[in-house]
């Protein structure tokens, strides 16, 4: 893999909490944000956008499994700056609402 993009990787994966974008983790890697977006994807699979959307929908998971956070508390600890977003996300990954996980997992 690519250097750049596993450290870019490597980085994302500890700062999901903050809001990172596209253009930050090109700058960081010092690459265009057109040129790391097609390296991203070429290294990962996935587009750079999918790959956020995944990490936060799993960690929003083993909250909603491990803690009694509310649903609010877990979208926004997780750079979602509207609770729409993350529960079409969430139900877009998951097949179900952040509360209807939560519920099934505690059956």
């Amino acid at each position: 893999m690519d250097p750049r993009i596993s450290h870019s990787v490597e980085s994302i994966d500890k700062i999901l909490d903050k809001g990172i974008s596209l253009k930050k983790a090109a700058r960081s890697a010092n690459l265009s944000y057109g040129y790391f977006g097609e390296l991203f994807k070429k290294e990962m699979g996935k587009c750079f956008r999918e790959y956020l959307r995944e990490k936060r929908i799993e960690r929003a998971r083993f909250l909603l499994d491990n803690t009694g956070m509310e649903i609010k508390e877990i979208c926004l600890s997780y750079g979602y700056k509207n609770i729409q977003n993350f529960y079409h996300d969430f139900r877009d990954k998951t097949g179900l609402t952040p509360r209807k996980y939560r519920q099934k997992a505690g059956s």
